[in-house]
């Protein structure tokens, strides 16, 4: 599929930046399963006054999420240390928490999960939660999620390549 500055650069030739790599000021990223709302700066200036922003954490990051089971708790802290792991061949770049043996290199990661609405999703018991990430670390809330038992529907890679329905992640920016 063609990528998003592909597809901006169709929609808006005018803003293309030919200087640029990918033609855009993008001031984050989302991880390539994850929809919603992205923040590109018009800029090089707004591009560092934005992420700056982020780094110092005066922007707040939420995503909607749908996770298999009923989370018990209605608020919960998250702060397992992320790194990455070591089982995982080359290139793929599967994120693990510190208290697996195969962690390396972990970062302090903290998210935020507040449960909106326990139900129903295609007969399996589901959770509607918002997340806020306090820190923005690669797959964070994917593995936070699995961390607590309760994966993302959807999201083949941290449910132990079991979730092949729906065919995409029900993770959402907001």
């Amino acid at each position: 599929r063609p990528s998003l500055d592909v597809l901006l650069g169709k929609k808006y030739p005018h803003l293309v930046n030919s200087n640029l790599e990918h033609g855009f000021y993008f001031v984050h990223r989302l991880d390539f399963v994850t929809s919603g709302v992205l923040c590109i700066a018009l800029n090089k200036r707004a591009c560092a006054k934005a992420s700056g922003a982020i780094q110092k954490r005066i922007s707040r990051k939420y995503y909607i999420a749908l996770v298999r089971g009923h989370v018990s708790k209605d608020h919960l802290d998250l702060t397992d240390s992320i790194g990455y792991c070591a089982r995982e061949a080359e290139g793929n770049h599967k994120m693990c928490t510190v208290g697996e043996v195969c962690c390396t290199g972990p970062r302090d990661a903290h998210t935020r999960l507040v449960v909106l609405e326990r139900g129903v999703f295609m007969s399996y018991p589901a959770t509607k939660v918002l997340l806020q990430l306090i820190t923005g670390r690669r797959h964070q809330i994917r593995v936070h999620c699995s961390t607590i038992g309760h994966t993302i529907i959807g999201d083949y890679t941290y449910s132990g390549r079991k979730d092949t329905s729906p065919s995409r992640t029900f993770l959402h920016s907001y």
